[in-house]
């Protein structure tokens, strides 16, 4: 009798572990999936504010309206996806997204 209930409780405990790990794996796999689209966005408008950086100093005005629109564009999709699934931004994202508010504000660049 004592011998099934071991085996019993053992089983049980084992069974639950594997229960929270497949659960613990689930949310960490649902976390990187929300992390890839985050730094998709977060590549992009980087990529755009370089150019961007590096066009300022080279005074060409054309291009630089077309990145400006792009970078405006990614950084929309950026926010309207991390409101839609209720997700804080990244530490990381939000120094990037800072960069860009800085760059704006010392060269007047009106969006």
């Amino acid at each position: 009798m004592l011998k099934t209930i071991l085996v019993s409780t053992a089983f049980l405990a084992l069974t639950a572990g594997l229960i929270f790990q497949f659960i613990y794996i689930e949310q960490q796999r649902q976390r990187y999936r929300e992390l890839q689209i985050e730094f998709g966005h977060a590549r992009a408008i980087d990529a755009y504010q370089r150019v961007l950086e590096q066009m300022h100093e080279q005074g060409q005005a054309y291009a630089q309206r077309a990145l400006t629109i792009g970078r405006i564009y990614e950084t929309v999709k950026l926010e309207e996806w991390a409101k839609k699934n209720e997700i804080k931004l990244t530490e990381h994202t939000e120094v990037l997204l800072s960069r860009v508010d800085k760059f704006k504000e010392e060269n007047r660049v009106t969006d």
